[in-house]
């Protein structure tokens, strides 16, 4: 599965983009790491966007919500709209 995503620079400061960022994508309540990561430039400016590319190896079926655990668990972002885990 090949997720588009962007990041928005909301400081004051250049940060880093970088595969880190992204944890895991829990589909049917399993974690998958990311297998591959694209994006130039590798940092962000202030008030501006970087958009990447990050893909993950899913061996189950793409049912219930799926979602992208981002850096420290910190935020998730929803890749469906709001159902229920999948059955395992």
């Amino acid at each position: 599965m090949l997720l588009a995503t962007s990041l928005e620079n909301k400081t004051s400061e250049s940060v880093y983009h970088r595969d880190w960022r992204y944890l895991y994508l829990v589909v049917g309540q399993r974690p998958f790491k990311p297998t591959c990561y694209s994006s130039k430039p590798t940092t962000v400016d202030p008030g501006l966007v970087d958009d990447a590319l990050v893909g993950f190896e899913v061996t189950c079926k793409p049912v219930g919500s799926i979602e992208v655990v981002l850096e420290d668990d910190k935020d998730r972002i929803k890749v469906t709209k709001d159902l229920q885990p999948g059955p395992s």
